[in-house]
């Protein structure tokens, strides 16, 4: 597994377009890579770190620990920085986020907990995100809606809620599916994949 600040360098190499300069490659301070990124897309940018209940795990160092709260202090100082930072993190390890206020004292200022959708909402989400995606040229579907029904009544558990993992991984399954029987053009969903 690879150190939290390791991956966010590879992942902001990535996404940087090559410039006349230095190689991206050569890079390694995330502040500095984040700030080229944010010169390449000078609009507000929320940066997601997705599940860091690893960091506050016993077995990681401290120096790891140190070293990530100082990156979030640095990409958010000052009124007009250009990001904004959200933290994903289980909520039995919420509480042990408590112990790392000092670093942060903003960390728990805005929490928000996510609950599985009832059907209805997440039939109705989904066909906002298809119709948007059907807008925007990236997929091919004729009828949202439909789709939407056939994946949420595939998803649904006894309470008739669906956790939106399932929801975001049966997606993304169902996408890559598609993409893979598809030449080219718009990607067609229908609710018989």
């Amino acid at each position: 597994e690879h150190d939290i600040l390791e991956t966010f360098i590879a992942t902001l190499q990535q996404e940087i377009k090559p410039t006349g300069g230095k190689e991206v490659e050569q890079i390694s301070d995330p502040v500095e890579l984040a700030e080229l990124f944010n010169q390449q897309a000078p609009k507000r940018n929320f940066i997601v770190f997705d599940h860091i209940d690893h960091l506050i795990k016993p077995d990681v160092f401290d120096a790891e620990r140190a070293s990530f709260f100082r990156l979030i202090r640095e990409l958010t100082k000052g009124e007009d920085n250009p990001f904004r930072i959200i933290l994903s993190v289980r909520e039995e390890f919420l509480a042990h986020l408590a112990d790392y206020e000092a670093e942060l004292p903003e960390i728990l200022s805005n929490r928000f907990r996510l609950l599985p959708l009832g059907q209805g909402s997440s039939i109705n989400a989904t066909a906002n995100l298809l119709d948007i995606l059907k807008v925007g040229g990236k997929i091919g579907v004729d009828d949202p809606r439909e789709v939407s029904q056939a994946v949420v009544k595939e998803l649904a558990n006894d309470q008739g809620e669906v956790p939106m993992h399932c929801l975001q991984i049966y997606l993304h399954q169902m996408h890559q599916q598609s993409c893979a029987d598809t030449a080219e053009g718009p990607v067609p969903m229908t609710p018989e994949l």
